[in-house]
């Protein structure tokens, strides 16, 4: 489906739900504590048709002006997740609307998995 995001009196403009999804995960990209987006059943069977890896993660449903958003992320182990997802799900709002001009109604994060940081080898002395 693809969103009806103005009618002008030329016609109307629309953006398709690939092209909202691309811009969501370029947002999602500036979030150094996540280290990846996950891949759902929908994601591995359109991505054996050509589907842009900037969508990985990210499904999109949209009605005319409006669009509910969920993401699927791999975070860094020792945040706190709460604070995370709130300053992501405002800055994909804030670039949605700002970009679009969508109604965004939802953001729904869905933390797949944690990305824990190699261990570091220590000696038996007690030295790295």
């Amino acid at each position: 489906m693809s969103l009806a995001a103005e009618h002008t009196e030329w016609g109307d403009i629309q953006i398709s739900d690939q092209a909202l999804a691309a811009i969501v995960g370029i947002a999602t990209r500036e979030f150094s504590d996540i280290v990846g987006m996950e891949s759902t059943l929908i994601h591995d069977i359109s991505s054996m048709f050509g589907k842009d890896p900037n969508t990985l993660g990210v499904s999109i449903d949209s009605n005319e002006n409006e669009v509910k958003v969920d993401l699927y992320l791999r975070v860094r182990y020792g945040l706190r997740i709460p604070d995370l997802t709130l300053r992501l799900q405002e800055a994909v709002r804030s670039t949605l609307e700002k970009y679009t001009g969508v109604t965004v109604l939802a953001i729904n994060v869905y933390v797949q998995s944690i990305a824990f940081e190699p261990m570091e080898s220590v000696s038996d002395d007690g030295t790295k």
